[in-house]
């Protein structure tokens, strides 16, 4: 379907000129249109020079699910971009959270400045039955804050487009990008006592690692791989102009550029060239199809919770609408 935003907004001029859907809020403010769009609360962790890839990245990516949907954007006091509060948006009334990464995923949770207003945005999500979806250090921080799981420093950066398996045996290669990993035992006990399924796995690590961890009855999407990276190339990379990179061949590079004031000699030593950098187009449609299978699943399922009262933020939502299909694409 589209994105709708406001025609002023930055990010809809960036989006249409990447042939992303997105449609002016004008053409969709009738009342009937607007019951049928998903309000999407995007909260977004990430320092300023990553902001307007990340929105590009996610929204381009969600613009292909089966529902319009409507961002209000969401920032932690003291982060760069300028949108709603928390309670702001609670006023304003969202269907559903997108929580992103950030950058600084070597400090403890605990050490982030925004740290105690998005445990309230977590546990705010967890009370009201708001279906969730949080991305690579995003997902771990709502793993550690709703259900105990700690982060840990993976040996290497994982980096790189790692085979992973459904538990059908299906097979697909999902872009991954982080430095840390979950403890294993702590999240195969919550998976046993709290009913979270481990839909997809890599054994391509060092230990296996998850890549899309569902919990079912919330509607919530942990997303540890990175369901939002297109497979194509870019020469406008910052520092890298002129280079046609993929994604994550730039940030093998990033970190190793020693031209770079925030260059860091000891994380350096931990990025390894990307893995299985070069896909078949075969495999490139087989994990796009299964991204946006697995999205559009999560926004119907938004969709179809929404409280009765939509702008209502304590608002009954319909938490009994079965989401067992939701999440097997």
């Amino acid at each position: 379907m589209a994105i709708i935003l406001p025609q002023d907004h930055p990010a809809y001029s960036r989006l249409h000129s990447q042939n992303v859907a997105v449609r002016p809020e004008a053409a969709n403010s009738d009342p009937q249109a607007q019951d049928k769009t998903v309000r999407l609360g995007f909260v977004n962790l990430m320092p300023r020079e990553y902001l307007e890839e990340t929105v590009d990245l996610l929204l381009g990516r969600l613009a292909r699910a089966s529902r319009d949907i409507r961002p209000v954007f969401i920032s932690p006091e003291g982060k760069a971009d300028k949108g709603m509060s928390w309670a702001e948006a609670r006023a304003h009334g969202v269907d559903c959270l997108l929580i992103t990464g950030y950058a600084a995923s070597n400090l403890r949770f605990e050490e982030l400045d925004f740290w105690p207003e998005l445990q309230t945005i977590i546990n705010d999500a967890e009370k009201q039955n708001l279906p969730l979806l949080a991305v690579c250090a995003g997902a771990m921080a709502v793993a550690y804050q709703s259900y105990g799981i700690a982060k840990e420093q993976a040996p290497h950066k994982l980096l790189g487009n790692y085979e992973y398996k459904t538990q059908n045996g299906e097979r697909y290669y999902l872009a991954t990008s982080r430095n840390n990993t979950l403890n294993r035992g702590q999240l195969l006990a919550a998976a046993k006592q709290r009913g979270l399924d481990i839909l997809l796995e890599t054994d391509d690590t060092p230990q296996p690692e998850p890549g899309i961890i569902a919990d079912q009855r919330r509607g919530w999407l942990l997303a540890l791989a990175h369901l939002e990276y297109a497979y194509t190339t870019c020469d406008s990379y910052p520092d890298f102009e002129g280079r046609d990179l993929h994604i994550l061949d730039y940030q093998y590079w990033r970190d190793h550029n020693t031209a770079s004031p925030k260059y860091d000699p000891a994380l350096a030593a931990r990025v390894l060239p990307p893995v299985n950098l070069e896909l078949t187009a075969a495999q490139v449609k087989a994990r796009e199809d299964y991204a946006d299978r697995l999205l559009s699943g999560w926004v119907n399922r938004a969709y179809e919770c929404r409280p009765q009262s939509r702008y209502s933020y304590g608002g009954a939502r319909k938490a009994s609408v079965p989401c067992r299909s939701v999440f097997q694409p």
